[in-house]
């Protein structure tokens, strides 16, 4: 198995090589994707690399979980809510083209996570 330190360093390079690429993909919403099951680390290089975003990683974990598996047409929010499915990480839109993993608060069930609260609409008579 690879050290930390090596997935750390591809992390990196992906984030800038994302970071530098203009994002064709953000007008039009949804990109390709074909990212098998395999280490965290790595699914989340070929998401940046595939959605030319950039993704921002801690370093504890990352390299211990497994990603599920993504294809076909889908926003990148879809794909990483995706990709993240059954991992300890959840993520937050940090802009337009970035991404944080952080974990997920304790008790924070799968179907809550990167929902945005409900808004309430009050009309006055």
């Amino acid at each position: 198995m690879r050290s930390l330190s090596t997935h750390l360093a591809k992390l990196a390079a992906a984030y800038l090589f994302a970071a530098s690429a203009p994002n064709a993909f953000a007008d039009k919403g949804q990109t390709e994707f074909s990212i098998p099951e395999q280490p965290l680390s790595r699914a989340l290089i070929a998401f940046a690399v595939q959605s030319r975003v950039s993704i921002q990683t801690p370093p504890e974990n990352i390299t211990q979980q497994t990603s599920a598996s993504v294809s076909g047409l889908k926003s990148p929010d879809m794909a990483l809510k995706s990709l993240l499915a059954g991992t300890s990480f959840t993520y937050e839109r940090v802009d337009a083209v970035t991404y944080r993993i952080v974990a997920k608060p304790a008790g924070l069930d799968e179907a809550a996570t990167n929902h945005p609260p409900p808004t309430i609409k009050v009309q006055s008579p």
